[in-house]
């Protein structure tokens, strides 16, 4: 009983602990106000050999944000690793290259916002060129 009751307070304790932790990260949108979050990519489609997506807009303080690029990501499974394959500045990618000379069958596609550092936003659903 007494042992049960050890670990309850030392689990009481740590949450308590973790709880007061200060929030030190300086591209975290919560701990920081002056940061936003990069948007989300909305919408990915392969034509003719180019993955396109559609990305959406951040607004904060009623000021607009986009995005200052995006990350490409390649994997041969659906599931499997996604190795990183490129970095545009626009909202197209070849992925013929990628396609036969990789092997990369799903692609995702993340966008990014840099302030002093560089803040990633959340990768999109995979795609594949059959789809």
């Amino acid at each position: 009983m007494k042992e049960k009751l050890l670990i309850f307070l030392i689990f009481i304790l740590l949450t308590l602990i973790s709880c007061s932790l200060d929030r030190s990260n300086p591209l975290d949108p919560v701990g920081n106000p002056e940061i936003i979050c990069p948007p989300d990519i909305d919408y990915l489609w392969i034509d003719n050999w180019i993955l396109t997506w559609n990305v959406g807009i951040a607004v904060h303080n009623d000021s607009i944000y986009c995005a200052d690029g995006y990350y490409i990501y390649g994997a041969i499974g659906y599931n499997g690793k996604y190795d990183h394959l490129s970095t545009e500045h626009d909202t197209t990618y070849s992925i013929e290259d990628a396609w036969y000379d990789l092997h990369y069958r799903w692609f995702k596609v993340s966008s990014y916002i840099i302030f002093s550092d560089t803040l990633e936003g959340y990768l999109s659903k995979p795609i594949t060129l059959s789809e």
